[in-house]
């Protein structure tokens, strides 16, 4: 199936009403108005919501990619071992390991549904990106805590 936005051109190319597109079968002559208005707006829709994930997971890798840059410069010049350097370096992991996290919420869509629930609808928009961006640092916490317990207990096992 051609994405909604390809289908309005095909329907106008062959002179298709889209639901026979949709269909696979030919069943009128002509395609009306108001199918082509309809197909208009959904393919509008379709190409904005795609664009707005687009831009999120953008945003967040560039965030990410930054922390990552910001890690390699402390590992490069060495300085880890100052207690800001060890802050900053735990905030840069943290920020990874958040941009992915976040990154697989858009990609899948479940950022954006979630930002539309009906619950967070009167929440401003800020507030929302906070408490997403808590929500996916308290679950950074806890995969990497998580990892560190399974691996120290590996290590202990091991001797």
């Amino acid at each position: 199936m051609p994405d909604i936005s390809v289908m309005i051109e095909i329907a106008e190319l062959y002179d298709v009403p889209i639901p026979e597109i949709i269909d696979g079968e030919r069943k009128s002559g002509d395609m009306n108005e108001g199918e082509k208005e309809t197909a208009e707006v959904m393919a509008t829709y379709a190409t904005s919501e795609k664009e707005t994930i687009i831009k999120g997971i953008r945003n967040e890798s560039i965030i990410g990619t930054v922390a990552i840059v910001v890690l390699a410069v402390l590992e490069f010049i060495g300085i880890k071992s100052s207690d800001a350097a060890e802050y900053i370096s735990l905030y840069c992991d943290s920020l990874v390991s958040v941009s992915v996290l976040i990154i697989l919420l858009h990609s899948t869509g479940l950022l954006y549904k979630l930002k539309h629930r009906d619950s967070l609808v009167n929440l401003p928009t800020p507030l929302k990106y906070i408490i997403t961006a808590v929500a996916a640092f308290a679950v950074a916490f806890i995969l990497s805590l998580a990892i560190k317990l399974f691996l120290d207990n590996t290590k202990a096992e091991k001797f």
